[in-house]
């Protein structure tokens, strides 16, 4: 299935005309070259020098019968068709973390994170007639290189995978109609010297000190769905630092209560760790529960 650059994409009024929830339309400042990246029921937008997604916007249906579509029995990686660098000199091949990254075997301690989830964009409306098409290209589209980044192992498997089976288990239980707005990024310490590893070169066996992968200090989700009247929103902000070690569990499933939400902050701090004024993210509600 072919796309073009800028079909359809996050949907900033995917919870109601009357919600809209700014991504594309505000001004961010990326903090560097910026390329704005559209999907099948998401948009990246996509920092060029680190390579790896900024900010990311995400609609999410939970509705059973629009998850209940054949899925792909195989999946690959790929380069993304529709990065258009922001300096056209430059070669979207060579802005992507692709499979030579992550080739160093038991030493790297890094997986192949995604960003926007495969799992939760993966879904379409039964009453269209290409509903298989659409529910296809998610999963394809969740595959690229540029929705991918590098988390730490045991990171991947526990903190993260217990933000992201909380975001889900609130959609399942409270958002009206099962749908949701996900927002995804990554955190660099702009006080900081930005984790970097020199690469081992599969090839010739030994590190390359010119290549090297950058890698976030921490990430962060942002979960926005309507329960009831009312607009709910949770921001999760999770430390990547070098450094911190994680445990190593395994998280497929999780019960939590509204006021029970793992590594969550409140709506002004994430704002002020990523440099973000009020205007810049239109339509954000502020947080419904955070650590006192």
């Amino acid at each position: 299935r072919e796309k073009t650059l800028g079909e359809e994409g996050y949907q900033e009024d995917f919870l109601g005309a009357n919600l809209r929830l700014g991504l594309t339309s505000a001004k961010i400042d990326c903090k560097a070259p910026c390329a704005v990246i559209s999907h099948t029921h998401f948009t990246l937008l996509f920092r060029e020098d680190h390579r790896i997604v900024w900010l990311a916007g995400a609609n999410i249906n939970r509705t059973p019968s629009f998850r209940d579509f054949e899925r792909s029995r195989s999946r690959s990686y790929d380069f993304d068709p529709n990065f258009a660098p922001t300096d056209p000199k430059k070669r979207p091949e060579d802005l992507q973390y692709d499979e030579y990254w992550y080739q160093n075997g038991s030493s790297d301690p890094y997986d192949q994170g995604h960003m926007v989830r495969r799992n939760t964009i993966r879904w379409a409306d039964p009453r269209e007639t290409d509903a298989q098409s659409t529910f296809s290209a998610a999963e394809r589209d969740s595959d690229y290189w540029t929705n991918i980044a590098p988390h730490h192992s045991n990171f991947h498997h526990d903190e993260w995978a217990k933000v992201e089976a909380a975001i889900v288990h609130l959609i399942d239980n409270y958002a009206n109609d099962f749908k949701g707005t996900v927002f995804t990024g990554s955190w660099f310490d702009p006080d900081g010297d930005h984790q970097k590893d020199d690469w081992w070169d599969p090839k010739e066996r030994k590190y390359d000190p010119t290549k090297t992968r950058y890698v976030p200090d921490a990430y962060f989700k942002i979960v926005v769905f309507k329960f009831h009247t009312d607009l709910l929103a949770f921001y999760f902000w999770i430390d990547h630092s070098d450094g911190t070690t994680w445990s190593r569990n395994d998280f497929d499933e999780i019960e939590v209560k509204l006021g029970e939400m793992p590594n969550t902050i409140s709506k002004q701090d994430f704002m002020t760790k990523m440099g973000i004024k009020e205007e810049n993210i239109p339509g954000w509600p502020d947080d419904f529960f955070h650590p006192s």
